[in-house]
């Protein structure tokens, strides 16, 4: 049981990572493989070991003297060891060290004794891939770098005349140390060497970096000949191997990374080149892939196989790269072996330019090749092109691809293969995803169509803007993205008209050259997403056109259109902004251009088949009963009708773990839905966060007709997990969660991050460092649906998601609105449905757009998911930024789990710094009061004190989730960081760490004050040597009682420990709890730090927040300036000025200070000069929605001219009927930062309104009985 637990670990860890380097398709991936091979570089020095002693002539032992050389080189910083010409006898192992070159000169001979005695004592190695201490390798390297054999020397291991003809002795020590390996004996227990029949390798550097071997020759060898075990950095360059004693490998890569062989020449008793990861359970436990290997330019002769690997393949290999290879003769050609005892996995495997003459099969999968034990843990076998293989003779057969049932090979593709002679030509066995091109057979085609083929249309696409079809293109675009994408930019002012919903322009035309190449389909079905709509043309031909693609692919038939064969012509009509459907349109017209800017903005691709095939799969886990529901829609077109056995199959990496069978009959121009449940009660959970796992399964089906031709086979990943609300809790798999939260406004960030927004390796690293190293778990992706690659990437990583739909302040949809909403939303959420990261739908952002009825069905479709502001209680409550130090506050539902899911916001723009934002475009903070002279430093100890406060009072009371909203949202929300946007440098800022960062642990603590109404507004000053009490918040997200200790420091500015009190804590489980801890101020004045940690029972150690003390006798004028809220009231050197940016100057002293007196208090949010007179105007709140717009007019001495106060409150705040008044009259809805000054007169209401965002002005009079008296729009 142990040892099938152990490969099951194993596989588990290898597939839940995916493997980042190889999204680069195909040979491309060289080039970066390349990168990191490189040649160690020696220092000009020379050590020649005539000069230690060795003598010539191959009869006195120059092994000394050699070793001597070896280790002075060393010692003395490198360089060239030189053997010069002769014959050198060498009476036991070389043993090479860190920075030496080991360099034959032409006519030098190392002739090495055949006496295994003189290879003791024994050394760590690994035999057939089991680690072993045994005889020394003949060159041997142990945990060092840089080292190297060159020149044009000969080395002659003498292995025929002893070592090499043990092989018929060796069988027992075969079978104890296979035994030792597979019961986990310790390393340091297998004990061979002397009196044991083991044959050592030839030349073998363990865990070293940085080798080359070059030029040399080989002869006679005793066992493999270059055997590099855990090794990184290896090139093996004109290295000739002459020996044809048994088992005498090539060149063996074990556990290697990083690995060049090319222009040698083998001639071999065994394989000339073999891949290897260890064997067994030994393999298992170590764990170590070989991985990004290149063979090219070699001409391999071998009694085995030419290029082989395995079969000790337990680590695991993948990303291999084999070309212009010649092999004259060999038992097979290019050959993938591994049996039931090894586990492990070969994936990612590319081949071309492979000469064959004479071999039994050209290409061959083997997984059964002498296994030993017999257990279940076959081999996982993916991702294959072999291409332009020409083979004379194959005795046996052309090709063999040969799976398990419950591990089949998958994804092969060989394309271009000729075998000129050969009895048979191809055996296919439990192979899924093989694809034959262009196979020629004793000169005749093979054909041998896999089901289903996808091929992606992604990358430079022609695009040129004009309603007309174009006859030329003038600019290019990439595909995904978005116009604003291309080069050169097809026109200036994509985002349109700010007076009115127009972008001035009605479509863009992409355009695409393609070959298929491919044998002929029945069903050809193209899938975009284009942003707004899209008309398609192929090869002249008009195929359709689809509304509803800005969220979810179309898919367009084009089976009639499509040219195998030959050049396909493929344009694309996408609509702009102005041919929109209205769910299509992100908010208003306010947002920013690029969130406007058309595009295909997800993958492109045609999905070639039968015509009998599968159109969709929804697989929903049904975690409660131990079974995941699958409906399988097939569609049956032109075909009579068909009965067909449908097999809904769970995989885990290529390992069977599950199916169900059923026989469906489905009529002719039809689709069916098959429902299949599949036992699952053996999966794992898919957990988020720092303390999850993400467990992703494949969900394969296969559909086959009577007489058990596979028609359709298609796949889809899911996780499995369940996510419920119970009472005021949220439980993942039965256990509750606590939602660590952030948001991404994607439209918004794509303002600014474009390019990087479909850069799959940057949403990967943005995911990880902004989410994760944050310790988040749940990303809000709002304001519109993220490229799909944000889905898939966080299904990975283990990041749960809310993905809301596009409403923000609009009412309920009605009339052909309605009928498109409810088009889109089924389509975006049918597409969506197996993602296990999605875990909340919602229809709207704070807007009041409830669709009910759909929202039911919905539900009905997939019961698996919450939905946003009806399973839990939502608000955005943006604490500390509209109001004026309040405590914090939000009173929590009683009947469900509540939400904060914005929150803290600071406003900045895209240099990090305060945004002094004109037309109510608000330089707001986190008290209330105008920031004037600041720095970077100020703005991010800002935050921190603000991330501190609020977020230890959520962390308390177990609100469910807290978004401080800090990410991609957009120019003025994403830059909340000291350092800049986490998304420009993805590195940890300071100044979260020392709090967010913090506050987000699973299990956390923090000191419970308001920081910000200390420091900046109350002003505390704590007295010298004084006791104080401050309550120290500890929480638990785990499902298990924490006891910890508390501990609470203080500390000097430069980290040093002043004081330090401990106490005991329980934490019950899911909840906080909180203790008092007493501690004393130091005597001398100064800002010291408050730091609380826990110390776990484990001896780990969790640190909180940071915050402050300022200490000292009394409050004074210099205190006074260094607490002064937000910075100073006079410039600081190399800062910024609120009052600078928004007049463009600094005005003289007697205007400033009379606007900083004349703000205080309130939110500065437009300052301007005109015909000598400053106009300011700012904002105090009474509280959240109400507060006052005060103007003041002040002249160049200072001089306050007029003060006019107004009443104002939010659009939400309004009553309805003036809010669709003002929708209709302005073209838009305004948004949450829009202001409207209300003054109330008898009888009527005069609204003012000044849209953020927006040169837009819109001045309204309503009478008490609800008319329109009067109303203006005007652009400022």
């Amino acid at each position: 049981m142990m040892k099938t637990v152990n490969y099951i670990l194993c596989l588990l860890l290898t597939f839940a990572i995916p493997h980042l380097a190889f999204s680069q398709k195909g040979w491309d991936y060289v080039k970066e493989i390349e990168k990191n091979i490189k040649p160690p570089v020696f220092a000009d020095k020379n050590y020649n070991i005539v000069h230690f002693g060795a003598e010539k002539g191959g009869v006195k032992d120059a092994r000394p003297a050699i070793n001597a050389a070896i280790t002075q080189c060393s010692n003395n910083g490198g360089g060239q060891v030189t053997v010069p010409a002769g014959k050198y006898f060498i009476k036991g192992s070389i043993i090479l060290k860190s920075n030496v070159n080991l360099h034959l000169s032409e006519g030098a001979e190392l002739v090495f004794s055949s006496d295994e005695k003189d290879y003791l004592p024994a050394v760590l190695t690994r035999w057939e891939g089991t680690e072993v201490f045994n005889y020394s390798p003949l060159i041997y390297a142990y945990q060092v770098e840089n080292i190297a054999i060159t020149g044009k020397g000969l080395l002659n291991g003498q292995g025929s005349k002893n070592i090499a003809t043990w092989k018929p002795n060796q069988k027992e020590d075969q079978k104890l140390i296979r035994t030792m390996g597979r019961d986990g004996v310790s390393v340091y227990k297998r004990l061979f060497g002397e009196g044991h029949w083991l044959r050592q390798a030839f030349v073998e550097p363990v865990g070293c970096r940085n080798i080359l071997i070059e030029g040399i020759k080989i002869i006679d060898a005793t066992f493999w000949v270059i055997h590099p075990i855990a090794c990184n950095n290896v090139t093996v360059r004109d290295v000739i191997i002459d020996s044809f004693n048994p088992n005498s490998d090539g060149f063996d890569p074990e556990s290697t990374t990083n690995a060049l062989i090319e222009k040698c020449h083998f001639r071999t008793g065994d394989d000339g080149v073999a891949i290897k990861s260890g064997r067994d359970q030994d393999g298992w436990r170590i764990g170590q892939p070989s991985e990004n290997i290149i063979v090219r330019d070699c001409t391999f002769e071998s009694l085995a196989n030419g290029v082989c690997i395995g079969s000790e393949i337990s680590g695991g290999v993948r990303n291999v790269f084999i070309e212009n290879i010649t092999i004259p003769k060999a038992s097979n050609g290019i050959y993938f072996k591994s049996n039931l005892d090894r586990g492990g996995y070969i994936e990612n495997v590319w081949a071309r330019n492979v000469k064959i003459d004479s071999v039994k099969t050209a290409v061959k999968f083997d997984p059964d090749y002498k296994s030993e034990s017999k257990e279940n843990d076959p081999t996982h076998y993916k991702g294959f092109v072999i291409e332009n293989v020409d083979c004379r003779y194959a005795s046996h057969n052309a090709l063999e691809i040969n799976g398990f049932k419950n591990m089949p090979v998958t994804d092969v593709t060989l394309k271009n293969i000729k075998v000129e002679n050969t009895p048979a030509a191809y055996e296919i066995h439990n192979a899924r995803k093989v694809s034959l091109q262009n196979v020629i057979v004793n000169g005749k085609p093979v054909i041998h169509i896999e089901p289903e083929k996808t091929i992606s249309l992604n990358g430079l696409w022609d695009v040129r803007m004009t309603d007309k079809k174009p006859d030329s293109y003038t600019s290019k675009v990439p595909v995904p993205g978005i116009l604003t994408m291309s080069q050169p930019l097809v026109a200036e002012g994509l985002h349109g008209n700010e007076l009115k919903d127009d972008v001035g322009y009605s479509y863009v035309w992409y355009h695409l050259d393609f070959d298929v190449n491919e044998e002929h389909y029945k069903s050809a079905i193209l899938k975009i997403r284009a942003k707004y709509n899209a008309l398609v043309f192929l090869n002249g031909k008009e195929i359709g056109y689809d509304h509803h693609c800005t969220y979810s692919h179309a898919e367009f038939d084009i089976s009639d259109a499509i040219n195998y064969q030959g050049r396909n012509e493929l344009i694309v009509r996408v609509g702009s902004w102005n041919t929109a459907s209205s769910p299509s349109k992100e908010n208003s017209s306010e947002w920013w251009r690029n969130s406007r800017a058309p595009g295909l903005w997800d993958d492109v691709s045609i999905e070639l088949g039968n015509s009998v095939g599968i159109k969709h799969i929804k697989v929903l886990p049904e975690v409660k009963n131990k079974q995941t529901l699958c409906d399988v829609e097939i569609t049956n077109k032109d075909n009579p009708d068909a009965d067909l056995t449908i097999t809904a199959s769970i995989f885990d990496g290529g390992l069977l773990v599950s199916n169900v069978t059923s026989n469906v009959k489905v009529e002719k121009n039809s689709s069916q839905i098959v429902s299949m449940k599949v036992p699952s009660g053996m999966l794992q959970y898919w957990t988020a966060g720092k303390e999850g796992t993400p467990k992703q399964y494949c969900m394969n089906i296969t559909v086959a007709d009577t007489q058990g031709n596979i028609v359709s086979d298609k796949s889809t990943m899911f996780g499995y997990r369940n996510i419920e609300v119970q009472g005021k809790d949220v439980l993942l798999n039965g256990k509750k969660v606590m939602f660590r939260t952030e948001n991404i406004a994607f439209v918004r960030a794509l303002n600014r991050w474009q390019d990087v927004m479909f850069d799959e390796t940057w949403i990967r690293k943005f995911l990880r460092m902004a989410v994760q190293d944050y310790n988040f778990n749940y990303l809000r992706i709002h304001l519109g649906h993220a490229y799909s690659k944000w889905y898939e990437i966080a299904d990975q990583e283990g990041i749960m998601l809310q993905d809301e739909w596009r409403y923000m302040h609009d009412d309920e949809p009605v009339g052909k609105d309605r009928e498109e909403v409810e088009i889109e939303f089924r389509r975006w959420i049918k597409q969506n449905v197996n993602h296990p990261s999605i875990v909340t739908w919602d229809q709207e952002n704070e807007g009041h757009v409830r669709l009910e009825d759909l929202k039911t069905e919905l539900r009905k479709y997939d019961p698996t998911r919450l939905w946003g502001e009806d399973d839990f209680y939502a608000k955005h409550v943006y604490d500390y930024s509209e109001q004026v130090v309040p405590a914090p506050y939000f009173q929590q539902a009683t009947d469900r789990p509540s939400t904060i899911l914005e929150s803290c916001r600071l406003w900045t723009n895209e240099f990090g710094l305060l945004e002094p934002r004109e037309d109510y475009k608000t330089s707001r903070t986190s008290t209330g009061w105008g920031v004037f002279y600041y720095d970077t430093n100020i703005i991010g100890q800002l935050l921190a004190d603000l991330h501190a406060d609020i977020g230890t009072y959520y962390r308390k009371t177990r609100l469910q989730a807290w978004a401080p909203f800090a990410l991609l949202s957009g120019w003025v929300n994403g830059q909340n960081f000291l350092l800049g946007n986490i998304a420009d440098s993805l590195t940890v800022q300071q100044n979260l760490q020392l709090s967010l960062i913090r506050l987000n642990e699973p299990i956390g603590v923090s000191v419970d004050m308001l920081q910000c109404q200390e420091w900046y507004n109350q002003k505390t000053i704590y007295k010298l040597g004084t006791s104080y009490t401050k309550d120290v918040v500890a929480w638990n997200d785990f499902d298990t009682d924490a006891e910890v200790q508390v501990i609470l420091k203080i500390k000097s500015l430069d980290g040093k420990v002043v004081s330090s009190q401990q106490s005991a804590l329980l934490i019950p489980k899911y909840e906080s709890s909180g203790i008092q801890i007493k501690f004393t101020t130091p005597n001398i004045s100064g800002c010291y730090i408050l730091e609380p940690s826990l110390i776990l029972e484990d001896g780990s150690t969790i640190t909180g927040p940071q915050r402050r003390l300022l200490i000292s006798k009394s409050y004074d004028k210099k205190l006074e300036g260094y607490m002064a809220f937000g910075g100073r009231r006079t410039p600081i050197e190399g800062g910024e000025s609120c009052i600078r940016n928004f007049l463009k100057y600094d005005p003289p002293a007697k205007v400033a200070e009379t606007i900083i007196k004349a703000a205080e208090g309130n939110l500065l949010d437009r300052l301007s000069f005109a015909d000598n007179i400053y106009t300011m105007q700012s904002t105090s709140y009474k509280n959240i929605n109400e507060f006052t717009i005060t103007t003041t007019k002040i002249d160049n001495t200072g001089k306050i001219l007029s003060t006019e106060k107004a009443n104002a409150m939010n659009y939400v705040d309004l009553p309805k009927g003036t809010r669709d008044i003002i929708a209709e009259l302005i073209g838009a809805v305004p948004v949450d930062e829009s202001r409207i000054i209300v003054r109330k007169n008898d009888g009527y209401t005069n609204y003012d309104v000044r849209l953020n965002e927006s040169a837009i002005r819109c001045k309204l009079s309503i009478n008490d009985d609800g008319t329109v008296r009067d109303k203006k729009v005007i652009k400022q």
